[in-house]
């Protein structure tokens, strides 16, 4: 949580960190300063085995979104654009890279454990490719 927190500041107006209580991190993905657009929810309940869980919520944290209301992500049903895809299960849009649960546990052959420990395996890095594979600007009207 320490490497989420000293990482806010370089990622200002991308996403900032909205809330932390262990095994859950919540973080606001961004339009632009001071404009959010939807929460990240990451569930990090067994990090040495298993990449976190990843649920965009609205801002209210009152329910998950559906694959249409994400941008980067066709209205039909899921169509995948941007690795962002839905629905599969009732947790609604999910994205298909790694570094997420929801990818590994498709493509178990991609494995976690070959990722956890370099770069690309920081929860850091997850966040911004979790906002990077989202059209946040044109999510914001832009």
């Amino acid at each position: 949580m320490e490497e989420v927190r000293a990482s806010e500041r370089t990622y200002e107006g991308v996403w900032r960190l909205r809330g932390e209580s262990y095994p859950i991190i919540l973080v606001d993905m961004m339009a632009g300063p001071g404009r959010p657009l939807f929460t990240l929810m990451l569930g990090m309940e067994n990090w040495n085995f298993l990449p976190p869980t990843a649920t965009l919520l609205d801002l209210n944290l009152h329910f998950r979104l559906s694959p249409g209301s994400v941008p980067g992500v066709a209205e039909d049903l899921g169509i995948r654009v941007n690795h962002v895809v839905g629905p599969s299960d009732a947790r609604g849009a999910w994205f298909c890279s790694p570094g997420f649960y929801e990818y590994h546990a498709r493509y178990p052959e991609d494995r976690w454990e070959l990722i956890r420990d370099t770069e690309e395996g920081k929860i850091t890095a997850i966040i911004v490719q979790a906002c990077n594979l989202v059209d946040r600007h044109r999510a914001a009207g832009g």
